[in-house]
């Protein structure tokens, strides 16, 4: 990546507005790969080194219903009340994808665990794989390079897969385009969080069989914070665990989401 100066940096740029003018869409994925790599060039040498050739994965690990929904509001669980059913939708992505003209991301989701009390844990057997795609550990050269977002949720009666690809759809189109608009890092994650609290909110309502009963978030989406620290941990042989803790006042419910980073 050192061939890249600000000279060239500026012929290509001035090159992609002219063909922004015929055709916008395509140059807002041009844009896109453009800053991915400025941002590879500009990244000190020892940085990009760093951990390319470890394969790391990312998987689900448990939630703990620290308390559970208040359905009365009265502060207290009454008696005879229906027990929690959560699950945690999940979307990743990693800012660093050579060769890619178009960001990659995936959404996923635990399982719907019934019947859960405050104090319970629960665990997937299908241990949901969050980093790398498509099952099998992969690079992560920067830990700033990864976006992992959690949400918790509480199901009722939406369709909670509709859900998983309303995120989808939506959080990879605008992380395109945010990266083309040059925004920092710090920039698109509060972004996203807001448009992934904003497409489980609709899409929840959306699918619902009765308007007044749809899924619940608990708390906004949040984002473990992944270190270089984490990622040498792991790359030793220790087994990582980042916690995440989603507060809802109106629900009176409180859950921690805890995601386990190895080789």
């Amino acid at each position: 990546m050192r061939g890249i100066t600000r000279r060239t940096a500026t012929i290509m740029g001035t090159a992609m507005e002219r063909r922004g003018r015929e055709h916008p869409r395509l140059v807002a994925v041009l844009m896109a790969v453009f800053a991915t790599v400025l941002g590879l060039a500009a990244m000190p040498q020892s940085a990009v080194a760093h951990q390319a050739d470890t394969r790391f994965k990312l998987d689900f690990y448990e939630l703990k219903c620290l308390e559970e929904t208040d359905l009365d509001g009265n502060g207290a669980v009454d008696a005879g009340t229906s027990h929690d059913e959560p699950y945690v939708i999940f979307f990743v992505s990693n800012l660093r994808q050579p060769g890619n003209l178009f960001l990659t991301g995936s959404a996923s989701r635990t399982a719907v665990f019934g019947n859960v009390d405050t104090g319970d844990v629960r665990r997937d057997a299908a241990n949901p794989r969050l980093w790398g795609f498509n099952g099998t550990a992969a690079p992560v050269v920067n830990a700033s390079d990864l976006i992992v977002l959690a949400a918790v949720i509480e199901h009722d009666s939406s369709s909670a897969d509709a859900i998983v690809a309303a995120v989808q759809s939506v959080l990879v189109e605008n992380l395109n385009a945010y990266v083309a608009q040059g925004n920092s890092r710090a920039t698109i994650v509060e972004k996203l969080i807001r448009d992934m609290n904003a497409a489980i909110d609709t899409e929840a309502l959306a699918t619902a069989n009765h308007i007044t009963n749809p899924d619940d978030r608990l708390g906004g989406a949040k984002e473990p914070h992944l270190t270089h620290g984490n990622l040498d941990s792991a790359a030793a042989g220790s087994t990582v665990y980042l916690s995440l803790e989603f507060r809802d006042s109106a629900e009176d419910a409180t859950y921690r989401v805890k995601v386990r980073l190895a080789v």
